[in-house]
């Protein structure tokens, strides 16, 4: 989370975790989007480890993806009270523009965007530094899952206690079996040859 390769990269996921993170924190406060990050990083890591195992990783991006998944839980656990400030936004260009559905609208644009240049990167080009795309997705399933039972929840219905309870359910089986994946399995390279032989992915 605190290595990373070069400035443009340091830059990049700070800025991008300044335009997520700010927002989540206005609503939700540190004290539940901080935790959010932290296991989006952690969970990114884990996800890494099993689908690249043979290769080393710096980079704070699944803790930046766990943001774009915590926008998702909120506007999946407040949907009936962003849709209806949407609707009534519509008269004014600037607030409809900026409203919580169509953050969802910029968000999955981004993603989309960013998945594929990830994805084209890491697997059809040879480069020396290939991104990871596991670290990307562990990273916001994390801050979907992580976030639906912990972020502020507006008017809390009785299907949405369930969904949450699903959720952490869901995250924590996922989080252990990447723990028990890391500590039982036993193909992964040495780290001396991994230094040696091996590019890092730059998540």
């Amino acid at each position: 989370m605190l290595l990373h390769d070069g400035y443009h990269h340091i830059v990049f996921n700070t800025v991008l975790g300044l335009i997520l993170g700010v927002p989540l924190e206005t609503v939700h406060k540190i004290w539940r989007v901080g935790p959010v990050f932290l296991i989006g990083v952690f969970a990114g890591a884990l996800a890494s480890s099993i689908i690249d195992p043979k290769t080393a990783m710096v980079g704070a991006s699944g803790g930046v993806y766990s943001l774009i998944g915590a926008h998702y839980a909120t506007v999946l656990m407040n949907w009936e009270e962003l849709q209806s400030d949407w609707l009534k936004c519509r008269s004014n260009p600037l607030k409809f523009l900026l409203s919580g559905v169509m953050t969802l609208v910029y968000l999955t644009l981004f993603v989309g965007v960013d998945f594929g240049v990830a994805a084209y990167r890491r697997y059809a080009l040879t480069l020396k530094v290939p991104m990871s795309v596991s670290a990307h997705v562990g990273g916001m399933l994390a801050g979907l899952l992580v976030g639906t039972p912990v972020l502020r929840n507006i008017d809390k219905k009785p299907w949405e206690g369930v969904v949450s309870i699903v959720a952490i359910v869901a995250a924590s089986v996922l989080i252990l079996f990447g723990i028990l994946w890391n500590i039982f399995y036993h193909g992964y390279p040495n780290s001396e040859d991994v230094a040696c032989s091996n590019p890092s992915i730059v998540d």
